[in-house]
């Protein structure tokens, strides 16, 4: 992304816009949208790992706010380390918030380390997708298969994250909880947006296919003649 461009100029004492981007791709076969979303009250999905600097405990608080009047559950994927949990300070916050939710009727699905394999047909369960971020996001992969899907995505003004989602979908500041809710709360509350933001989001994806990635890099490294 360009906010990593910046970075390493800044980094290593380049000179201004000396360095080139290149966007993450997405296989937009694999991740595409169902034909039609599931029936009943919309899901709320969180991918990544569950480290602090991911900010699940925002959107957990985020939702809380919303419990007890709205109808709605969420799904996370996603573990602290990469294919197993460690418990940890972070990991029993996460688990209070999750079961205060639990506790206000609100239904949270842990679905731990998800393989590549399955993780298409987990996200077409979904309805909005939510990138919590408290760090700079580089060129997040997973919210540009979110948003393959056909999410209706909320995230975090962090990084190269308003730069991937090329406004389709809603920008958050980090750490803010009630900005998050109240995102949240537009998409909840009429259907009719949500499709059409995640109708946005896949439009913007399609203009990131990994074909559109390799020729961009060709740019800067054509093949030897």
């Amino acid at each position: 992304s360009r906010a990593v461009a910046r970075a390493v100029e800044t980094n290593y004492v380049l000179g201004p816009l000396t360095v080139e981007s290149v966007l993450n791709g997405v296989d937009l076969d694999r991740f595409r949208p169902p034909p039609t979303r599931p029936p009943g009250p919309p899901m709320i999905s969180f991918v990544g790992r569950t480290g602090i600097e991911k900010g699940l405990d925002v959107l957990l608080t985020a939702c809380l706010s919303l419990a007890l009047s709205r109808q709605f559950s969420i799904q996370v994927v996603g573990t602290n380390h990469w294919g197993h949990q460690t418990e940890d300070v972070y990991q029993h916050q996460l688990t209070a918030l999750t079961q205060r939710l639990t506790d206000a009727g609100i239904m949270v699905t842990r679905l731990g380390h998800v393989t590549r394999e399955a993780l298409p047909s987990a996200l077409r369960a979904c309805h909005v997708h939510v990138v919590p971020s408290r760090w700079d996001e580089p060129s997040s992969l997973s919210l540009l298969e979110c948003m393959a899907v056909g999410l209706a995505i909320v995230v975090t003004a962090t990084g190269g994250s308003p730069e991937l989602l090329g406004g389709a979908g809603i920008l958050v500041p980090r750490d803010d909880p009630e900005a998050l809710a109240e995102a949240l709360a537009g998409l909840l509350d009429d259907e009719g947006r949500c499709r059409r933001r995640g109708e946005e989001a896949r439009r913007r994806a399609e203009a990131l296919p990994w074909s559109a990635v390799w020729d961009r890099i060709c740019v800067f490294a054509p093949s030897p003649p």
